[in-house]
């Protein structure tokens, strides 16, 4: 235990070097709260997870895990700017036939809000590290350090956003290189992330025709590094309802690897509204591999396609799902049933199926508890990659 926390007090200080400039910021922006605005609190989690991979479940692999995340929002300069920030401190040690420790320390939001309003248009404006996503989730889907600009006119709405990478934990926010492999380095607390800049641009249209939205959006990533493996993608989404208990996203996104290979990743999501407890949502998603003119699809943020024991990145596939919600007061279940078609070149073959469960219940205002579980049933190796885990977490908010 000695040579344990000897071991951990020395990486530390090495990350202190690596968020030094984070912490002066949160430190001058903390000097700038009204003490009579500002709210904070607080999360703590226990989480347990058992874990089986293969063709046996010979060899079971534990994990336990605890966080502790802070968050602090307030007005600044006369309620003109808003302020939201939050900080998370984390630890797995996975044990059974190896021990393994692993701490990770993450500021998970710094964010400023603001909003402008013109005669016809209200403009809100963000600034600092937050969350982003393009619209399908499936290119981009991260915290970032950027700055967004959020305009409403009468009929459309436009967004503008260009970011950062460099500064980001790259334990927590994983993103993809060539061929889908995943920017990693080695070590705890705080990696500095791979160096990118993002740029989007995305158009909404609200109600072009029967109260349909029609979405444009380009999306293009600059590496800054010796790997200048730049990225662009176009997407073109149509979504709406169909009836009073029947919605529709459809979208379709083109990808350009520095221009050399172009991709493709489309989606059909529908949701049918069956009662005010349940929601029952059929979706199909498709990954190019190497069919036609397309390459294997690469996204930008690290994204599982399915559960198998390998968990591999969404590229070459074809899949099918079934998803089941149900919430009943302080009750909530969710269950999902993916099939996975594997296509990397011409041949579709029929890889697997991914069932997934979620059960969380409120006990209090203050206090949560869920079960989660995922079993892979791999058919196309013979049970080579399957996989069954079962996560019980408990969260407590103060």
């Amino acid at each position: 235990m000695q040579i344990l926390i000897v071991f951990l007090i020395c990486d530390f200080t090495g990350v202190i070097l690596n968020m030094k400039k984070i912490v002066i910021v949160c430190a001058f922006i903390c000097s700038l709260f009204s003490l009579s605005a500002y709210e904070w609190g607080g999360l703590f989690s226990e989480y347990f997870k058992v874990n089986f991979a293969g063709k046996t479940i010979e060899d079971p692999k534990f994990r336990q895990s605890n966080s502790a995340s802070l968050w602090v929002s307030a007005p600044i300069a006369d309620e003109k700017l808003f302020f939201s920030g939050q900080t998370t401190y984390k630890y797995n040690f996975d044990f059974g036939s190896n021990n393994l420790f692993f701490s990770v320390f993450d500021f998970d939001l710094i964010k400023f809000s603001s909003q402008i309003e013109f005669r016809q248009s209200v403009a809100t404006i963000n600034f600092g590290r937050f969350y982003m996503q393009d619209n399908t989730g499936a290119v981009f889907s991260q915290k970032v350090d950027a700055v967004s600009l959020i305009t409403n006119f009468t009929h459309c709405e436009m967004t503008l956003f260009l970011g950062y990478t460099g500064l980001l934990n790259s334990i927590n926010d994983v993103m993809l290189g060539q061929n889908r492999i995943a920017h990693v380095q080695n070590g705890m607390f705080y990696l500095p992330a791979h160096k990118y800049v993002p740029v989007i641009f995305s158009l909404k249209f609200p109600s072009v025709f029967f109260n349909q939205q029609l979405d444009f959006e380009a999306d293009a990533f600059f590496d800054l590094e010796q790997d200048n493996f730049n990225r662009f993608y176009a997407t073109m989404a149509l979504s709406g309802p169909v009836s009073s208990f029947m919605f529709y996203k459809i979208s379709s996104t083109f990808g350009a690897e520095n221009f050399n290979k172009f991709t493709n990743y489309s989606s059909l999501k529908t949701n049918f509204i069956l009662s005010d407890s349940l929601l029952l949502n059929v979706n199909l998603e498709y990954a190019s591999g190497n069919q036609l003119f397309f390459s294997k699809f690469t996204g930008f943020t690290s994204r599982t396609a399915y559960n198998s024991s390998l968990y591999p990145e969404l590229s070459g596939v074809i899949l099918p799902s079934v998803d089941l919600v149900f919430s009943f007061m302080e009750f909530y279940s969710a269950f999902s049933v993916k099939t996975v078609f594997d296509y990397p070149e011409i041949q579709i073959n029929f890889k697997g199926v991914d069932i997934c469960g979620n059960l969380v219940l409120n006990v209090f205002s203050d206090l949560q508890i869920s079960l989660s579980g995922l079993y892979y049933m791999d058919l196309l190796t013979e049970g080579a990659e399957n996989n069954i885990a079962v996560n019980v977490n408990c969260s407590f908010t103060f």
